[in-house]
Formats: structure tokens, sequence, C-alpha cells
């Protein structure tokens, strides 16, 4: 035992000795760039700001390893059932991702969720085809900003990456219809509710330039009589919807939805035969 224990310490003294030292700094330097190639997902809220702006972006770029694991989801689901085109798609940041009653909430339309938590509309350019183009919707549906303001960008910048966002659907889908949600307040990011306000404006000063485009407003339909967001329609964080935020937005949104090119419309009033 005694032996054993002796020849420990001399193997520890070795190790640590000049050669020793010289091994244990050249394994370390191994490791650090392991982990640097190693592609670990940050957490999908991550607040990193990332400062890449749509004249930065090259065709092809690699996505953000931040919300692969939402990318994969989306491969599994094509290849159990592609999404058939002329449908509508949503894409967006954590309001559309976490629309988990999206399909349920509008039975009469076929949707599709492809919202990224997390996501600022620079992420979303990056990976637009994924995501739009190979659905070929007749509408997309798209609620993306705040995560960009929240991260320090200016919104000159939001309405350049939003524009790309907007130019770069209607050259791939001139007749598809294009609907922008506006920036909803929130008490979590009360401190930028000026800022989203300026946005919605900004935006909807464009809309006159843009053929098949809307904005879908929910901005004002969240406040209360009192200039503050309604209670009771947020999760505990105060931030993102719960159920009768997403009941609000479904009678928000669903007339601004194209209806099916064959679907049979329903008179108001109007009874089945027995």
């Amino acid at each position: 035992m005694m032996r054993s224990v002796a020849k420990g310490r001399q193997g520890a003294a070795s190790w640590f000795g000049p050669k020793g030292r010289q091994a244990f700094l050249l394994v370390s330097l191994s490791l650090l760039v392991s982990c640097a190639q190693s592609p670990v997902a940050r957490p999908l809220h991550s607040s990193v700001a990332r400062n890449l702006s749509s004249e930065k972006l090259e065709a092809g770029a690699i996505p953000p390893v931040w919300f692969a694991d939402r990318l994969r989801e989306f491969e599994a689901e094509d290849q159990r059932e592609l999404f058939a085109p002329g449908g509508i798609v949503f894409i967006g940041s954590s309001s559309i991702h976490f629309w988990e009653g999206l399909r349920g909430d509008f039975p009469a339309y076929r949707v599709l969720n492809r919202g990224i938590a997390g996501a600022q509309t620079s992420d979303l350019l990056m990976v637009l085809p994924r995501l739009v183009h190979r659905y070929s919707p007749r509408q997309v549906v798209i609620y993306v900003g705040t995560n960009d303001l929240s991260a320090g960008k200016s919104n000159d910048q939001v309405l350049r990456d939003l524009s790309t966002l907007f130019d770069q659907i209607r050259v791939s889908f001139p007749q598809t219809r294009i609907s922008w949600i506006e920036l909803a307040p929130n008490p979590a990011r009360w401190w930028l509710l000026e800022t989203f306000r300026d946005l919605n404006s900004k935006v909807a000063a464009g809309v006159s330039e843009r053929s098949s485009f809307e904005i879908i407003p929910v901005f004002h339909a969240m406040l209360g009589e009192d200039g503050r967001p309604l209670q009771g329609i947020f999760r505990e964080d105060q931030l993102h919807l719960n159920a009768r935020g997403y009941a609000l937005w479904k009678a928000l949104i669903g007339p601004y939805l194209l209806p099916e090119p064959n679907a049979i419309p329903v008179l108001e009033g109007a009874t089945s035969n027995p």
C-alpha cells in the first residue's frame, strides 16, 4: 500500500515537473480547440446580442448554432410529412414558436409554425429558404423585431433588415401575401414601448410602396385603458403570451388570413340542411 502511494506521488511529481507541465499545457490546448470546434448549441433564450446586419449576410451563410435544435425539429417534421405548397407559414421569434395551438386555433386553414425563440430578423434571413421557400406558401405571417431592439439595434437597422426580409420573400414569391404583426407591448420590455411604437409606424409608412403586403395591428389592442399592457395575457415572465394572450391574437390575426383557394364561404346566419 505504501509502495503504491509512493509510486503515485512520484507520478504526480513527474507530471508537475518541467516535462509534465509541458504535456499538461498541450493536453489543455487540445481540449480548448476541441471545445471551440464542437457544435454545442446555446440556450434558446440566450440574450447574447447578435449585431449582424442584413448587409453582411451572404448566400449560404451558416445559421447560428443556438437554434440548430429547432431547425432539426423542422427537418424531422418535413421528413414525416412535407407541408404542401399553397399554405400559410408563420415565422418569427418566441411569440410564434410558443404558439403550440396554432393549427387548432385556425382549423379552416393549412398553417405551419416555423417560429424560432430568440430569433432576430437577421437570423431569419440566414435560414429563410428553410423557413419559407421550401413550402411555397400563399401567405407568410411574420412576427419579429423585438429581440433586435432588446439587443441594442437601432430602429433604422431593424427596418433595413425587415425590408430585406420582405424583399427576399417577394422576389421568390411575387403573389404571396406578406403579413407582418405589429411589435406587441409587454411588461418585461416596457422600457422599449416607444421604440416599438416608432418601428410600427415606420413599417406602416412603407406599406403603400409594397404590393400584397399588410400590417396586422395588435399594439393598441394589447393595451388597457390606462395605457399599460393588459393584465392576464402574459406568462409569469411578463414577456411571453399565455393561453389568454394567444386567444386574443387568434381574434386579431384570424381576419387577415387568406382563405383556402377551394374553401366554401360560410354566410353569417346560414344554417345547414337537416
